[in-house]
C-alpha cells in the first residue's frame, strides 16, 4: 500500500534535514511532503498557529487517503495541532527523536532554568543565531560527516525568534485518541523523552544513532520508521 507522509522538520532547522529520507520514501513508491517551516517565523508572534498551518498546506493529502504525520526534535510539540487541523486523515503520528508536547506551556518553561538562561543569554535583538552555531563546529561534523549534506544543512538553517521559545503551546490540542503514536529515540540526549512515550503506551523504536540520522543514517531512520508504524500500515 503506497503511503503520504508528512514529514515535519524542527522550526530550529529547515526542510533539507528530511530531504534524504524523503528520497528513500519516495524510491519505495510512496507520496512524501516536506513542508517548509521557516516563512512562519517571520515576523511578529503568535508563531505555533502559522507553522501548523503551514505543515497543513503541505500535506496535498489526496481524498480518502492517510497520512502518516512524523516530527523531529522539536516539531513534536507542533505535532498535535497539525493531527488536529487535518483531522480524520491523520492514520499514524511518530515522533522521531523529538520533543513531546507540553500543551498550555513554553519551550522555556519546559527545561531547565540553566538551559532557559543560556538560550536567552544567546539571543540578540530578539533572535537566536542559527542552531547549528550553538553547538562546537566538530559536534556538527561527527553528526553529518558528508562535507556536501552539511553544507546543504547549514545552509537551510535561518536565525529563529527567541519569541518562540516563550510562546505558549496551545492548550486544546488532542491526546490522540484511536491514532497509534509511536516514538523513535535516535540519540541518548532523547532517552526522557522516550521513556515517556513508553508510559505512555506508545510503541517505541530505540536505534543506536545521531539525532540528525535523517542526514546521514537515512537507511537507518527509514528501517525504524517502519519498524515503528503498524503492520497494516506499511506498503
Amino acid at each position: 500500500m503506497v503511503r503520504q507522509f508528512l514529514l515535519v522538520h524542527s522550526p530550529l532547522l529547515g526542510p533539507y534535514s528530511w530531504a534524504p529520507v524523503a528520497d528513500l520514501l519516495r524510491a519505495e513508491g510512496h507520496r512524501v511532503a516536506t513542508p517548509d517551516l521557516r516563512s512562519a517565523l517571520t515576523g511578529p508572534p503568535p508563531y505555533y498557529p502559522r507553522l501548523c498551518d503551514a505543515a497543513v498546506a503541505a500535506a496535498g493529502i489526496p481524498a480518502g487517503d492517510q497520512l502518516t504525520l512524523v516530527g523531529h526534535s522539536a516539531a513534536g510539540p507542533i505535532l498535535p495541532a497539525i493531527t488536529e487541523a487535518i483531522g480524520a486523515a491523520v492514520a499514524d503520528v511518530v515522533f522521531m527523536d523529538a520533543r513531546l508536547p507540553y500543551p498550555g506551556s513554553s519551550w522555556l518553561s519546559s527545561i531547565t532554568e540553566e538551559r532557559a538562561a543560556q538560550l536567552n543569554a544567546m539571543a540578540t535583538d530578539g533572535v537566536l543565531p542559527p542552531w547549528d552555531t550553538w553547538f562546537p563546529a566538530e559536534m556538527i561534523v561527527l553528526e553529518v560527516p558528508d562535507p556536501d549534506v552539511r553544507e546543504r544543512f547549514t545552509a537551510d538553517i535561518r536565525p529563529m525568534p527567541f519569541a518562540l521559545c516563550a510562546e505558549t503551546a496551545p492548550s486544546s490540542t488532542p491526546v490522540f485518541d484511536g491514532i497509534p503514536c509511536s516514538y523513535v529515540q535516535l540519540s541518548k540526549a532523547y532517552d526522557a523523552d522516550a521513556e515517556a512515550a513508553k508510559r505512555a503506551g506508545w510503541h517505541v523504536v530505540r536505534a543506536d544513532s545521531v539525532h540528525l540520522a535523517p542526514l546521514s543514517h537515512p537507511d537507518e531512520v527509514v528501517a525504524a520508521l517502519h519498524q515503528a508504524l503498524p503492520p497494516e500500515n506499511l506498503a
